[in-house]
């Protein structure tokens, strides 16, 4: 189920910047996604490996944190 709703969030990311004129990598969207679901089973349990899920946890926080102080967010 999540995801599903993470490919929508994705998607309504990806069709918003697009409306306003920005593009940004895919990955972004996929973070962005993720990044939402912090704290739900989802997020806990996205890949068996938990080192693995360790870091991309971490990948996947320093690239949103990164994104925003890029001054980029046109939604501040």
């Amino acid at each position: 189920m999540a995801d599903y709703y993470r490919g929508a969030i994705e998607k309504g990311l990806r069709d918003y910047a697009t409306s306003i004129g920005k593009t940004f990598p895919d990955q972004l969207y996929k973070d962005l996604a993720w990044f939402r679901l912090q704290g739900t089973k989802a997020w806990s349990e996205m890949y068996a490996d938990l080192v693995y899920r360790e870091k991309e946890q971490d990948r996947i926080k320093n690239s949103i944190n990164n994104f925003n102080k890029t001054g980029t967010n046109e939604c501040q």
